[in-house]
């Protein structure tokens, strides 16, 4: 929720300051809001950035040829016409951040 509708009214400011002050009169409550959102904002960032190197990592695993994608497949997949392959291999390898 945006920082200015959560404040947009005494009351709305006075539950607004109690949620995100953190001094003794709570006046720093705007800046420890935005620093919050900003903050959640770098963390799906970092995540997005995550899958997208861990999905090239498993396209130049996967390969071209029909000998590699057969391997690949075997390697990833679980279900029985083999065709979650791609998406266990980007799953496993954003967890493990390589």
């Amino acid at each position: 929720m945006p920082v200015e509708v959560e404040r947009s009214s005494p009351p709305a400011r006075r539950a607004f300051e109690q949620k995100y002050g953190t001094n003794g009169n709570k006046a720093n409550a705007y800046g420890k809001c935005v620093f919050q959102a900003a903050d959640q904002a770098a963390d799906k960032a970092d995540a997005a950035d995550a899958r997208i190197t861990a999905a090239r990592q498993c396209a130049d695993e996967r390969g071209t040829t029909a000998a590699s994608r057969k391997a690949f497949a075997d390697k990833y997949a679980t279900n029985g016409h083999k065709s979650n392959a791609f998406g266990r291999c980007v799953s496993k390898q954003a967890r493990v951040g390589n």
